[in-house]
């Protein structure tokens, strides 16, 4: 059997620019406290500073990670950021029978003067982000981190995939300054801003062997992108979350009734064999008091062909 997993309601993305800025973190604000666990993404002009001497990622020890992160998100500005409320069960919250997503449209960047990998930049344009649009009416940053410090608690989970760089333009955004030098001082910042309940859902998956994109992961699950497009914010935070929600399933993991995604204990630190992200997270169960299965069984043919991309990707 193939789980799917839809949102039982409508949803609509909310782009968010200058103009309602105040009244969509007022809505964010109304539903935090139940829907606690949140999703990130984030649309930048790609890599605009290559390594000079060619590594892989997965030759590269934590403080080079960084270091790499650091320099590209330094030199470049932000595009788009998704952000996708959900509560314990993976429900959206429910605004009169509708659910909402966020995507925040960032003016700063400028597409005919700033630092741009341009090939990233095609990718963004064909998938429908009005670079004219952002630079006359986005989000001003200074704005966002004075209403984001403001509307987000210790107490939530937050959730990425392939996350590094999501973190890192989120902290220069929120600190209003470039990344400091020192991995240990992002780690503090990381902590005082997020707390410490972080996931990145591709380091997630390495365990069980699921490699590849968002898109072709998602695929593999039979879960469908019900609002937007690949590569803008919104959409992709949304199907992140979805993801997210099918982790606990994938292990026949036991499952608290009440907190189902705190069954899973992440450490993280840098760096990841072949998992491309910033942060990783080593699975541990925790004891539960009243535990409930839930499992996941994937057809055996769809593994099969998903695995064998893998490999042809290797």
């Amino acid at each position: 059997m193939v789980i799917i997993m839809v949102p039982k309601k409508p949803v609509v993305i909310r782009q968010v620019w200058q103009r309602n800025l105040e009244l969509e973190f007022s809505l964010i604000r109304s539903v935090v406290k139940s829907h606690s666990c949140i999703s990130i993404d984030t649309e930048f002009p790609g890599t605009v500073i290559p390594d000079i001497k060619n590594r892989k990622f997965f030759d590269l020890n934590p403080e080079e990670t960084y270091s790499s992160m650091k320099a590209n998100v330094d030199a470049s500005k932000l595009i788009q950021l998704g952000l996708t409320l959900s509560d314990h069960y993976g429900n959206l919250p429910d605004f009169g029978g509708v659910c909402f997503v966020w995507q925040f449209n960032f003016r700063e960047f400028d597409v005919e003067k700033d630092l741009q990998n341009f090939s990233s930049i095609e990718l963004l344009k064909r998938n429908g982000i009005d670079f004219s649009a952002n630079k006359m009416y986005g989000v001003r940053s200074q704005d966002f981190a004075r209403l984001f410090r403001g509307c987000f608690g210790p107490n939530c989970t937050w959730v990425t995939f392939h996350g590094g760089y999501d973190f890192g333009y989120l902290t220069k955004a929120l600190t209003n300054s470039d990344l400091p030098r020192d991995l240990g001082i992002f780690r503090n910042l990381l902590s005082h801003y997020f707390g410490n309940s972080m996931y990145d859902v591709k380091a997630m998956m390495e365990p069980f062997r699921f490699r590849g994109g968002l898109e072709s992961l998602a695929a593999c699950f039979n879960l469908v992108r019900v609002a937007g497009k690949s590569h803008q914010a919104g959409s992709d935070s949304l199907l992140t979350m979805q993801l997210f929600m099918k982790q606990p399933q994938l292990n026949g993991s036991v499952l608290s009734s009440s907190h189902p995604w705190r069954s899973w204990r992440m450490l993280y630190c840098m760096n990841l064999r072949r998992a491309g992200c910033l942060m990783v997270f080593v699975r541990h169960m925790v004891n539960l008091a009243s535990p409930v299965a839930d499992t996941i069984t994937i057809r055996s043919e769809e593994m099969r062909r998903f695995k064998q991309s893998n490999r042809d990707m290797s």
